[in-house]
């Protein structure tokens, strides 16, 4: 007796007449679910001693997604019956015919956030048949029902068939609410499916939290605990830029308006970095200088923290900035007995 069957994502009996074997003129599957198949073939023959089991076909499993049947945990069964396996390869096993897909496997259920703090939000990602080709990740807000804006995207590429990374994606939101997200793979030509290119999960946005800037210039050892400290918080997100001094060079640097205007950041910590690194001001582009626009941060409500060091207050040079107001320190020579340091 000899029973035969066809499978890609499942199984299906096929007639013998006379010791030849009845197929399609052509092969109509998308999968290679051999794990499935061996298993759900030894099922329907259970009962019945077999002496020979034949597996034809590429010799690579594709399927879509990850499939929890080994071929191997079928092999070790025969193996155990006695009953022997005959695997007669043909086509190519990782042809133009493989499965391919790309499916987001995993992310967080339920997130929560501080109005204008940053969320990250990471899951795992799984590429199949795009091989060193740029996948486009998205992280989608649904603003309204059946209106949703792209906030994020990023790309991935793998380098190997069926690999599995990690993708991240940032946003902040600047309204306090609920709402849905989406992670979406963008769909790719070819792909068996869509279905499994995006996940949803809600976002719970609370008004509260605090967004600290902190700008450090030498790399001095208590900054490490300090942002340590911080974020400790789930409540305090931080924003850490170094202006190294071995960049003085580049002094004052340009890219730092941004994060003076007004809303930006509730607390401001100024490091060991002198006031020659912050912008003076353009007034023909109109663009106040960068400790003016602290000053004005800090006068609607911003708080200032400005940490002791070779450059900081006077001997950074900050008695003759705009800060020198708002600082709750007297800068005057002829009190201060450090004058500026020549140690760059």
């Amino acid at each position: 007796e000899i029973d035969a069957y066809v499978f890609d994502g499942d199984v299906l009996p096929v007639d013998v007449a006379e010791g030849l074997i009845t197929l399609d003129a052509v092969p109509v599957g998308e999968q290679s679910a051999y794990g499935l198949a061996m298993r759900e073939v030894l099922r329907r023959e259970d009962g019945k001693r077999l002496v020979g089991f034949v597996l034809l076909g590429g010799g690579a499993q594709q399927t879509i997604g990850i499939s929890a049947d080994n071929p191997e945990a079928s092999a070790r069964q025969l193996a155990q019956m006695k009953c022997a396996l005959y695997a007669v390869p043909f086509g190519h096993p990782s042809g133009s015919n493989k499965v391919r897909d790309v499916a987001i496997e995993s992310m967080p259920d339920d997130l929560g956030v501080f109005v204008r703090n940053q969320l990250t939000i990471t899951g795992s990602l799984r590429i199949s048949g795009y091989a060193n080709q740029d996948i486009p990740v998205q992280l989608v807000v649904e603003t309204a029902p059946g209106e949703e804006e792209i906030v994020a995207t990023k790309t991935y590429r793998v380098s190997q068939d069926g690999e599995q990374l990690r993708f991240e994606l940032g946003y902040v939101p600047e309204q306090a609410s609920e709402f849905k997200l989406l992670v979406r793979a963008v769909p790719q030509a070819g792909e068996v499916t869509t279905t499994n290119n995006e996940l949803p999960t809600f976002l719970t946005v609370m008004n509260g939290g605090l967004r600290v800037l902190y700008v450090q210039g030498e790399l001095r050892r208590e900054q490490r605990f300090l942002r340590r400290a911080l974020a400790a918080s789930p409540d305090i997100d931080v924003t850490l830029v170094t202006l190294h001094t071995r960049d003085r060079d580049n002094w004052p640097v340009s890219h730092l308006a941004r994060h003076f205007e007004p809303g930006t950041y509730d607390v401001y910590i100024i490091g060991d970095v002198d006031a020659e690194a912050f912008h003076p001001g353009d007034p023909s582009q109109d663009r106040l200088a960068d400790l003016l626009a602290l000053k004005q941060a800090v006068d609607r409500g911003s708080g200032l923290l400005m940490i002791c060091g070779w450059h900081s207050f006077r001997p950074g040079g900050y008695h003759n900035t705009p800060l020198a107001d708002v600082l709750p320190v007297e800068m005057d020579a002829k009190i201060d007995r450090f004058v500026a340091q020549n140690f760059d």
